[in-house]
């Protein structure tokens, strides 16, 4: 669940923009306030890779928070959807992410996987998220944990839980990040019974130009880790 769009999402970042003002991290840099209108948040990025075509529409709270993104995907002729809703408490940090999606087989699939983010007492750094759906007449539960090196995620433990057992290691992703602040190398792992194998490596490189969606730690919880970056990238 985690790993969702670790690489798609690499390969079309563009332009973005940054949304927080009453709960900002460390690792975000907001943009300087500008009324009542949108001002410098991004609404709107397209995204072409070959004959595929996405379509990210962004929203924001009152607070030039986050509060929903939806991708429209285009392959083939075919298209598909699929929206993020961004629940947060009084504080502004975010603790509910709602994933909707067309069901696969209405009989089968809910409507949506909703991920529940949980914080230590007192601290802004989330530590670990659930994911619940369900697959029939089985409830699903996945957790993702995350640690910190100054401030920053660097590194995520994705676990699965299958009905009648306990959580297993799945896959890991290991971020190192750049003098600026930006992740510029992601290890991701799978894992084959207790063995970790590094099963790609990418290297990002950037610009030094302010980038126009800055989502720090949170972008880790969408499942687009590259979004953490305060500059924009131009290579991969």
């Amino acid at each position: 669940m985690n790993l969702r769009s670790c690489i798609p999402g690499i390969i079309g970042l563009l332009a973005f923009s940054s949304c927080e003002k009453a709960y900002t991290p460390g690792d975000i840099n907001p943009p300087a306030p500008t009324g009542s209108s949108n001002g410098s948040l991004l609404v709107k990025n397209v995204t072409i890779a070959n004959t595929d075509t996405t379509v990210t529409t962004y929203e924001y709270n009152a607070s030039k928070q986050l509060a929903k993104m939806s991708e429209t995907f285009n392959s083939g002729g075919t298209t598909s959807n699929i929206t993020y809703k961004l629940m947060r408490d009084n504080d502004g940090k975010l603790v509910q992410v709602v994933l909707g999606s067309p069901k696969p087989n209405t009989s089968v699939f809910t409507d949506s996987v909703v991920q529940s983010i949980h914080y230590p007492a007192g601290s802004l750094d989330f530590d670990y998220k659930l994911f619940s759906f369900r697959l029939g007449a089985l409830n699903i539960t996945d957790s993702t944990a995350f640690t910190y090196t100054n401030g920053r995620v660097t590194n995520i433990f994705d676990y699965r839980n299958k009905p009648g057992s306990v959580y297993t290691l799945a896959g890991k992703v290991e971020y190192t990040y750049d003098l600026s602040g930006n992740m510029s190398i992601a290890k991701i792992y799978s894992y084959s019974t207790i063995t970790a194998n590094d099963t790609l490596t990418v290297t990002l490189l950037y610009d030094d130009k302010k980038a126009t969606l800055q989502l720090g730690n949170e972008a880790h919880l969408l499942g687009i880790g590259q979004l953490t970056a305060k500059n924009n990238i131009i290579k991969a």
